[in-house]
């Protein structure tokens, strides 16, 4: 009797071996990579479980997307800038399957609270 074995492919993203990857993110957060906080999106893929670490060219992908949503990044390729940096450029696209459902609340307000009209800007 032959047995089988489930498992599940973990990995990063490598954008010069698989140019592509859509699924549903699992987990969004970050970790401290040689002293620098990295935040990174799992993205469950056909071939498994996949991290990518945010650059440049996925900020709006990160600051749009949520656990649950179904996201695709396609990577087009490296730019050389004017000062000589390396750019990755990417193709990003960023869904829920509610949508239009039903509206998303916006989200919380960071920073300081707004005072109350009819108040002082100090108190004395």
């Amino acid at each position: 009797m032959e047995r089988q074995y489930k498992y599940q492919s973990r990995y990063t993203a490598n954008w010069d071996r698989v140019p592509k990857v859509e699924g549903e993110v699992v987990d969004k957060g970050s970790l401290t990579v040689k002293g620098k906080r990295r935040p990174f999106l799992k993205v469950r893929a056909e071939d498994g479980e996949v991290t990518v670490f945010e650059t440049a060219g996925l900020a709006e992908l990160f600051a749009a997307s949520d656990v649950g949503d179904q996201v695709s990044i396609e990577y087009l390729g490296t730019v050389e800038t004017a000062k000589g940096h390396q750019f990755r450029q990417f193709r990003a696209l960023c869904w829920s399957d509610s949508d239009g459902a039903e509206p998303m609340a916006a989200p919380a307000r960071r920073g300081r609270k707004p005072r109350e009209q009819g108040t002082s800007r100090r108190s004395k």
